[in-house]
């Protein structure tokens, strides 16, 4: 079904005012009901697409667990009745996702997943494709890395010692902040390294115009 920027932009925009209200805008905008799934990759693609309409919404974390409950169905359903009678008013969000993905993300997976993680270095990646891989990873270790201070250490790790050592002035463990700042870093470097090139072609075609004018006197 085909939708309109104009309606993408009005779901997004409008203001929700109760939980199926926000249920029936995350659907419009690609979020669907999870049925309890054993299959893995189905699991995963459903809890990435929820958190991925959430963020677009921008829905506070502690407004998410009110919602993503109208997401799950049949035996998903009563499996949150069993974790929400376990931890009750204590379930946050990331509590959910640690639930979730033990319940219905084999351990063999789960394991490949935190293991890709671990391994996950910038490279030649740009610094906003390296924060999709990081965050698309990120859910699997949030019981190995639960504060946000642990989360902003291993992305700084994985950073480029270029920018790395271009950020040392920054000391926060706010994620959104960091992001921020080793993006508008990557900026500088790449303006930085566009005026040192253009600089070299003016160069260049300064040394090949002075050698042709001696060529010319010699003759």
């Amino acid at each position: 079904m085909y939708i309109s920027r104009t309606n993408i932009f009005l779901a997004v925009t409008a203001k929700l005012k109760d939980p199926w209200e926000v249920v029936d805008h995350a659907r419009r905008l690609g979020a669907y009901d999870f049925e309890g799934s054993f299959d893995a990759d189905v699991a995963d693609k459903w809890l990435k697409r929820v958190i991925k309409v959430f963020d677009l919404v921008k829905l506070a974390n502690a407004d998410r667990m009110d919602n993503i409950r109208g997401l799950l169905q049949g035996k998903a359903d009563s499996w949150f009745d069993g974790i929400h009678h376990k931890i009750r008013s204590d379930l946050t969000l990331d509590k959910f996702m640690i639930e979730f993905c033990q319940e219905y993300l084999i351990k063999s997976y789960r394991k490949g997943k935190q293991d890709a993680f671990f391994r996950l270095f910038k490279g030649s990646l740009s610094v906003r494709e390296y924060v999709d891989q990081f965050e698309d990873l990120y859910g699997f270790v949030l019981d190995i890395l639960p504060s946000e201070e642990a989360k902003c250490d291993r992305f700084r790790q994985g950073l480029h010692v270029g920018i790395r050592s271009s950020m040392t002035w920054f000391r926060g463990s706010n994620f959104h902040e960091l992001v921020e700042v080793a993006l508008n870093v990557e900026k500088v470097r790449q303006e930085e390294k566009e005026y040192e090139q253009k600089l070299s072609r003016k160069h260049g075609q300064s040394s090949c115009k002075g050698s042709g004018r001696d060529q010319l006197k010699e003759r």
